[in-house]
């Protein structure tokens, strides 16, 4: 008779689900529901706020089959003291675990579930239970919360579909019947509105030409639209017509540019990258209105830019360059000679086209009964040539250096006095203009005398 009891209770607690608001979506998951038996409480129960419930046992009593938890919904409901006036209380829980000494453990248990909507857990509906209490696997309305209603809104999570008995493409005819995809995918959409900007509707697709001239209609009811196969990022057959759209980097393809068409810059450009920037210009280059005709060849590298004077720029050897100014330097009394200051001529400097200027200024730094010695060197860094000397007073060198050939060299100096005497050197030398050349400035004082460089110069001239 309890039994009895409690399953009409039951019946009559879930039948509350029949009822439940629109706006209700069932929870998620898989749903199995099962027809056990009753069930009840292992050891001493459970307390109001336990959310594990452990059963002396959860079997089919037909076979003893140990129900498993994937034989129950991912979340089921249980119904503790079925029938009692003041502690039923409604239970939703989420695993089965079968324990070794025959009980069974049911956990992620969510308390005191409202028999009415919105069918939610209140402390109010959570009670201790004791030892051999009754447990029943019972139908409250959230379990009929999980299937469709006529009445109500619901909210289908799983896939429903049509097997046999659905509309076919000929039987789809009533105004409110759901109709199966085939024949949807098989009606035509005649008579449906014109496409406009703030209607969806019947479009037209473009024609090449159509695209290319931005023609927006072909008639009052036929907009016009490009499709995707005249579009590309990359050029194709389609760059003849107006195509273009920028690939996923958000760039155009250089392809779709006439890089052979002539462009005019207004504005200011800046080219950077990481090495170098090639211009590619076949002739002639124009700056700010001077012309510039680039040649085939690189220049040599001690040319120089320069404009004629009528508005013409090209690369021309400089005609004196500077390739060392020495400051001032002493030597004391010695009976050695002393190089006051080193120059260094460059490999390939000396051509048959090309000539040293050399000058330089002597004097004592310190007069006294002592003279100085004074002389200009040339030299590979092994041996030196003589190109001109003097002594006593202050003395000034000016001359110049000639390739005769790339193994030769021939100088011609000058020399002006003031109190000693000097030499006038017209000197050939064997020094191989391909290495590296020097020109040194030297001097030899004597007794308590100090000499001194004034200054020197060496200078590129170019014919």
């Amino acid at each position: 008779m309890n039994y009895l009891l409690s399953a009409l209770i039951a019946v009559v607690i879930s039948g509350i689900g029949l009822f439940a608001k629109p706006h209700e979506a069932p929870p998620q998951g898989t749903t199995n529901l099962i027809a056990g038996q009753t069930y009840y409480l292992a050891g001493s129960g459970v307390s109001s706020s336990a959310t594990s419930i452990t059963l002396t046992s959860l079997t089919l009593p037909q076979n003893g089959y140990k129900i498993q938890d994937s034989d129950l919904s991912d979340l089921f409901y249980i119904t503790l003291e079925p029938g009692n006036r003041t502690k039923q209380e409604i239970v939703s829980c989420t695993t089965v675990s079968q324990n070794a000494a025959g009980t069974a453990t049911l956990s992620g248990c969510t308390r005191g579930l409202s028999p009415v909507t919105p069918h939610t857990a209140s402390s109010t509906l959570q009670f201790a239970h004791g030892g051999s209490t009754q447990v029943i696997f019972s139908d409250p309305p959230q379990v009929f919360n999980q299937f469709a209603a006529l009445q109500n809104t619901a909210y289908i999570t799983g896939s429903w579909g049509f097997q046999g008995t659905a509309p076919t493409s000929t039987g789809c005819t009533l105004p409110f019947e759901l109709c199966n995809k085939a024949y949807v995918d098989a009606t035509a959409n005649a008579g449906a509105a014109t496409s406009t900007f703030l209607n969806g509707g019947i479009v037209e697709l473009a024609t090449h030409a159509e695209v290319a001239a931005g023609t927006a209609s072909s008639s009052p009811t036929g907009p016009l639209v490009v499709s995707t196969g005249m579009t590309n990022a990359t050029p194709g057959s389609c760059n003849t017509v107006a195509c273009v759209v920028v690939a996923t980097a958000g760039k155009i393809a250089q392809g779709f540019l006439d890089l052979t068409a002539n462009f005019t810059w207004t504005g200011n450009h800046t080219f950077t990258t990481a090495t170098s920037t090639t211009l590619g210009i076949a002739t002639t280059l124009n700056w700010n209105g001077l012309g510039y005709t680039i040649g085939s060849a690189r220049q040599a590298s001690s040319t120089v830019l320069a404009e004629n004077g009528s508005g013409r720029l090209s690369w021309i050897e400089p005609r004196a360059t500077t390739i060392d100014v020495q400051a001032p330097n002493t030597a004391s009394a010695s009976s050695a000679t002393t190089t006051l200051k080193t120059v260094a001529i460059p490999a390939n400097t000396l051509t048959t086209t090309s000539a040293l200027r050399v000058t330089a200024m002597f004097y004592l730094a310190v007069v006294s009964s002592g003279n100085c010695g004074y002389q200009i060197d040339l030299g590979n860094g092994n041996s030196t040539s003589t190109l001109a000397f003097g002594d006593f007073g202050p003395s000034q060198f000016e001359g110049m250096v000639f390739a005769t050939s790339t193994n030769r060299q021939s100088s011609i100096f000058s020399a002006g006095t003031a109190g000693g005497t000097s030499k006038l050197t017209h000197n050939f030398s064997a020094y191989d203009n391909t290495g590296t050349l020097y020109i040194a400035f030297r001097s030899r004082a004597q007794t308590d005398s100090t000499c001194a460089l004034a200054g020197a110069t060496v200078e590129k001239l170019q014919n």
